[in-house]
Order: structure tokens, then sequence, then C-alpha cells
């Protein structure tokens, strides 16, 4: 069944019902996350050394197959899932929060120069954007939103160069899972992690208050330049952001504003969390690591036929079919009328 990620919290809600604790599991490596849902919620990830045991002993100890190291993620990726969905955050959230208050107080009448947030590749692949769109709603509750949004077309081109690929069947023989076949003519790993960071941009260029900058390389240098010259040319004050050091680095000296959003380490075994977090953690882990299984639902990140729409959509695949909440579910999604169909 194909749903939009948003439908993962009817989920939650059934599983829910026989017990307080769910596990994400990936079978090569086994549970990646234990989950607690209720009115108060929380994340208890793999420690890394488990991880780290659990992946050398789904490669074999020394088995030279390039495309498995390749597939399946180190464990940074699975701090970068915990990341994305906002259960893991910056250190520098603070800071972020006082530019863009700083910035929707302006005063545009007055000859203030309106501010206007943008992105690199990096930020968009781990859902910055997101973080930034929920700071704007808490401060514009009550107000109109005087922060604008740009985007440099040299961000696209990065993205687009990286998630065009695709698995071929002698590449599904490599991996040697069940759920592989499922992956035929889908994009590896790197591919989806870039297909994230351009699903974003293509959500941001959408909204009316952000202008894509078109450039005719890529690059960061490239994409610094293009972001300060559309500040120049505009007469406006552009703010950037990125969890890659360099790029920060890069706009500082070109006199840009930007601030580095430092991923953190996994330092609790216990991390809180919100509903929506978890709805997050489910469908970016689903993405990155292709398929996961929720208790005894199998949920895939891609699947053969997967298209344009469901990567904008956020949707997955859903196979409910040994799950004993499978009938209370599909009542519920008739009732919201939104599901698309079975796979």
């Amino acid at each position: 069944m194909i749903v939009p990620k948003e439908y993962l919290s009817l989920l939650l809600n059934e599983i829910g019902k026989s017990g307080d604790q769910i596990s994400i599991m990936y079978p090569p490596i086994g549970i990646l996350f234990k989950i607690k849902v209720g009115t108060e919620c929380s994340v208890r990830p793999l420690s890394k050394r488990s991880y780290d045991s659990g992946r050398d002993m789904a490669l074999g100890y020394g088995d030279n197959n390039s495309l498995l190291q390749r597939e399946i993620p180190v464990f940074s990726e699975l701090r970068d899932c915990l990341y994305a969905s906002s259960i893991l955050t910056s250190e520098n959230l603070i800071e972020l929060e006082e530019i863009l208050a700083e910035g929707c107080s302006r005063n545009l009448l007055k000859g203030n120069m309106p501010l206007f947030v943008g992105y690199d590749n990096n930020s968009l692949r781990f859902w910055s954007n997101k973080v930034v769109d929920s700071m704007l709603f808490e401060i514009f509750q009550n107000g109109t939103q005087k922060v604008g949004f740009c985007l440099s077309s040299g961000v696209k081109k990065e993205l687009r160069s990286s998630w065009d690929k695709k698995f071929k069947m002698r590449d599904i023989e490599k991996l040697n899972e069940p759920f592989a076949p499922k992956f035929l003519n889908q994009p590896p790993k790197d591919a989806r992690k870039a297909r994230l960071g351009a699903v974003e941009y293509k959500h941001i260029t959408m909204l009316p208050s952000c202008e894509e900058i078109q450039d005719s390389d890529f690059g960061d240098f490239a994409i610094i330049d293009s972001y300060k010259k559309f500040q120049d040319e505009h007469d406006v004050d552009v703010f950037l952001i990125s969890g890659d050091n360099n790029f920060i680095s890069m706009a500082h000296e070109s006199k840009m504003r930007a601030l580095y959003l430092k991923m953190p380490k996994i330092q609790n075994d216990k991390l809180d969390a919100e509903w929506g977090n978890i709805v997050d953690l489910i469908y970016y882990t689903a993405i990155v690591f292709g398929y996961i299984e929720l208790g005894d639902v199998k949920i895939y990140g891609i699947w053969t036929g997967k298209d344009g729409s469901h990567w904008d959509n956020y949707m997955l695949d859903i196979d409910m079919e040994h799950c004993g909440c499978s009938k209370n579910m599909m009542k519920d999604i008739r009732i919201l009328g939104k599901f698309e169909g079975f796979a």
C-alpha cells in the first residue's frame, strides 16, 4: 500500500495499542531504534559498537563486495536520520533562531533590507529547511512572515548530478537480500540521499516568497557567488545555512552572512521526541536504508515503479500482510480518503 508519510502516525497508533514500545529494524544489521510512543515519546538508537559489529557481520568480515560496502549505511548515517528528523539538534539552533527573529522584526517601510534565507545542498539533504520553517511558524503565529528564500540553481545541479543513478539486475543479485528485488531501477543509497535534498529544493522553489537564482555553473564557489550577486543586485540581506564548515568559510570570505549548523554526536541512550519527529525518523530511515521493518510491518523507501510524484509527496510502500492491525489501518485510511492504492 502506497501512502504519504503522514499516515505513519496511524500505523504508530495501531501498533502502539499492543504496547508502548516499537522497534525499527533493518534486517542486515538488526534493530536500529527502539521507540516509545504515548503521551511522552522517546527513541533509543543502537550503540555505535553494536551497529559497527552488526554491519561487519552483514559485510562478511572482509568479503570484497563493494556494492554492499556502499549500500549498507555506516553508523554516522544512522545519526543523520536522527538529525534530519530533529530528534538530534544542532547546538547552533539558538543562534539560528535569533537571526531569524531579528530578520522578521525588520521594518521594511523604514528602509530596512529584507532577509532572504539561502541553502546549500548539504543543508537540504539533512532537512535544515524544515527547522527554519518550524522556527518561522513559531515566530509568525500571529503575523505575516517577512522573510524570503533564495536558492541557487547550482545547488539543484549538484543534487541532480548525484541522484540520477539506478540499480540494475546485476546489482540486485549482489545485494543478496529478500527485499532487494523491489529496488530494481531505483536509486542506490547515495543517490537516494541526494534525492531527499532535491525534493526539498523543489518544494522551496514553489513558495511565493522564494527566488530561484539561475547560475550557469555549480560547486561551492559558484553557488556562493550567485548568492552574493543576488544580494548585491536586489539590495537584500542573504543569510546562508549549511552543515558544511568549508562552505561557511568560503561564504564568510565572500562577505556573506552564513551559519554553520554542526551535527551533534549521539550522547544519550534515550532521546526525547514528538510524534512528528518519529514519523520523520521512520520516513527518512526508510529512504536512507531502502527497507526497514516496524514490528510486523514492512516499509519500503524505494520500490520498483516509484516515480517523481512519490518522491515529491513523501510516499512509502507499506506491506501489512502479516500485521494484525491491517484492517483497522485500512479503515482509518479510507476514512481519510487519501490512499493511493496497493503495491
